[in-house]
């Protein structure tokens, strides 16, 4: 087996971003759906409302969407362009349904906390973040 390359935190800062962009976008495409099929509009919400709201539907689809990629492969659409595979920290291989969503999950204690379980990964040598050591993964340099 060869050495595992690390992924570090500028590439995977800009594989999260891209990947944030697309889970925007569909959260707040269902959230105005929801609120078009309920005969509603953001008008008729407070600020806070329409926060909440939009933090609900950003969790809907971030959960699901970060698991589902890694469990499926090993991936992201953010770490396919930059690169970048979650893998098993035991097996370097691919990751369970559990783990993935387990990961997806830690990752707001990652972000918690001023986001020093992301910052984390910039100093840790095999550029893990909080949420990777939670569910024992690791984010390698890919080839193709």
């Amino acid at each position: 087996m060869s050495t595992p390359v690390y992924a570090g935190f500028w590439r995977r800062f800009v594989a999260f971003s891209v990947d944030m962009i697309l889970v925007q976008v569909t959260a707040g495409t269902l959230v105005t759906l929801a609120l078009w099929l309920n005969g509603a509009s953001s008008e008729d919400l407070s600020g806070e409302a329409l926060q909440v709201l939009g933090g609900l539907g950003t969790a809907a689809v971030f959960i699901p969407y970060f698991s589902l990629c890694h469990f499926r492969w090993g991936r992201t659409p953010g770490k396919r362009f930059m690169r970048v595979r979650v893998v098993s920290a035991a097996t370097q291989g691919g990751l369970g349904l559990g783990r993935a969503i387990g990961r997806s999950l830690a990752f707001f204690l990652s972000y918690g906390f001023f986001m020093i379980g992301l910052i984390m990964a910039g100093f840790d040598s095999k550029k893990r973040a909080l949420h990777d050591r939670i569910a024992g993964t690791l984010c390698l340099k890919d080839g193709d």
